[in-house]
């Protein structure tokens, strides 16, 4: 797979929306991190605040978009992970972090500081334009077929699967 270069505004981007995703979590007033590095500094700052010894839930979506060739995501996510993340224990588990990530091979065949990180790999289907239908009958969602198959579409389109 190809990683392209991240444009400084693009990765300035990804650095407000890392950001602008913990605030409403809970994350008190900080300044917002100017790398991955920084960005990763937070996430630990803020999971150790708020550690109460139950599971911590890390989702981390579009890696593609994330870990592009200057951006030094990766690097950054093998330090957190490696000296942060893997060792925290929690009372019920093994693992108090748990981070689950989709689209993203990259992270899964890892021969670097990754490497044989991946416990668990949970294959999922999309869902077929029947079941997608019924998903937005059950929220009470006006939507036509034409829209649903579109929006269907897009979603195929924009995922490096």
């Amino acid at each position: 797979m190809l990683v392209e270069e991240c444009p400084v505004g693009q990765l300035k981007e990804q650095f407000d929306r890392f950001y602008n995703s913990l605030v409403p979590q809970g994350m008190g007033a900080s300044d917002k991190p100017e790398s991955w590095l920084g960005a990763f500094f937070l996430l630990k700052s803020f999971l150790q605040v708020n550690d109460d010894s139950l599971r911590q839930v890390v989702f981390l979506d579009e890696l593609p978009w994330l870990d592009t060739l200057r951006s030094g995501f990766l690097h950054a996510f093998e330090g957190f992970w490696n000296t942060w993340g893997c060792h925290r224990k929690n009372r019920w588990s093994s693992f108090a972090v748990v981070l689950i990530h989709r689209c993203g091979n990259r992270l899964l065949n890892n021969h670097g500081g990754l490497y044989g990180r991946v416990m668990y790999e949970i294959k999922l289907s999309p869902f077929t334009l029947h079941e997608c239908e019924g998903f937005y009958e059950e929220r009470g969602v006006a939507i036509s077929r034409y829209d649903i198959a579109q929006s269907y579409i897009y979603k195929f389109a924009c995922c490096d699967a």
